[in-house]
């Protein structure tokens, strides 16, 4: 069975599993978290409109002070 695909049998709903014959494999685990995207464009905006507002706040002479 060279190249072919196993099915992956979950255990307890948290680990993954194969089921083989006896012998050599290689076997390959891919997981594409589909979140991983999203939330890096989302951290990327956040850092970038706080980076606007403090060059923003700085070119209008704010300054944070402590009284």
């Amino acid at each position: 069975m060279t190249g072919s695909e196993a099915e992956i049998v979950t255990i307890d709903g948290a680990m993954a599993a194969l089921w083989l014959e006896a012998g050599e494999h290689i076997v390959e685990f891919r997981y594409h978290n589909r979140a991983f995207i999203l939330g890096s464009i989302i951290s990327v905006t956040a850092a970038l409109v706080f980076l606007a507002i403090i060059v923003y706040r700085r070119s209008k002479g704010f300054r944070l002070t402590s009284q």
